[in-house]
């Protein structure tokens, strides 16, 4: 039960926040999990990438959430998952899509983190910042600080750089959605693998931030948002609205609306 409410969970934050976005939704069949709902999601290419929770061997329960969402939604959805993947394993899964599907994919989904956090990867960076002269105000040069992206796959924040910055090279006019880690429980897979509940830090100990990492995303440009993530840094140097062009810092494309956080 506690598995399957979890897997609702997702699907309602998924469904709600990013994949109905276009309006509202009409119940029109039943299917095995509920009402199937007409959106311009029928019939759509879905990939998913991530652990466990999206591994299709279902690891510990019988349903995963995009199953529910292939099911309310009708698309077809793609699992890439693999239990036990952190970011760098999401890399290869991203690889292995591009080889399989090419570019027919319409969606990606990531849902991932939560094995870097329990293997105490270090946070790192986002970028590094360095002084260059640029061309400004016609020829005028001035020395102005430059950000260059973090691609150290030691790190967290790294990986995800590496991840990202290869999605939006091989899959530019996909939609690409990131889902934040969920909170942890106590859990006991077999053997030595005990993880403990989140009141107690990873290997890395208590983060010296505080609060003040958990802040909600600024405005985004329209193309780019990130569902449920709560770094600032992360939400605040996204690919330049102008360009395209990664400046920095992760981005994720998802729906063309504006308002979100």
């Amino acid at each position: 039960m506690k598995t399957r409410m979890m897997g609702l969970l997702a699907l309602a934050v998924a469904a709600s926040s990013t994949l109905l976005a276009d309006g509202a939704s009409v119940p029109t069949a039943e299917t095995k999990t509920g009402p199937m709902i007409e959106s311009q999601w029928k019939g759509k290419k879905v990939a998913y990438l991530g652990d466990s929770i999206t591994d299709k061997r279902h690891v510990g329960t019988t349903s995963n959430y995009w199953q529910y969402l292939d099911s309310y939604l009708g698309t077809e959805a793609w699992g890439y998952g693999i239990n036990g993947a952190d970011w760098n394993g999401v890399l290869g899964q991203a690889q292995k899509l591009k080889a399989e599907k090419g570019d027919s994919v319409d969606a990606i989904i990531v849902f991932a983190g939560t094995n870097d956090y329990n293997g105490g990867v270090p946070l790192g960076d986002w970028w590094s910042t360095t002084n260059q002269l640029v061309e400004c105000w016609g020829k005028k040069m001035e020395v102005r600080a430059r950000r260059l992206p973090n691609l150290n796959q030691g790190t967290f924040r790294g990986r995800i750089n590496v991840v990202l910055d290869y999605l939006k090279t091989n899959f530019p006019r996909q939609q690409i959605i990131l889902l934040a880690p969920i909170h942890r429980g106590y859990a006991t897979f077999g053997g030595g693998n005990i993880q403990p509940e989140e009141s107690y830090p990873n290997a890395r100990g208590p983060c010296a931030h505080g609060p003040r990492h958990r802040l909600s995303a600024p405005r985004l440009s329209r193309r780019f948002q990130i569902t449920g993530l709560c770094d600032q840094a992360i939400s605040s140097h996204f690919v330049a609205p102008q360009t395209g062009h990664l400046s920095g810092c992760p981005s994720a494309t998802v729906w063309p609306q504006t308002g979100h956080t």
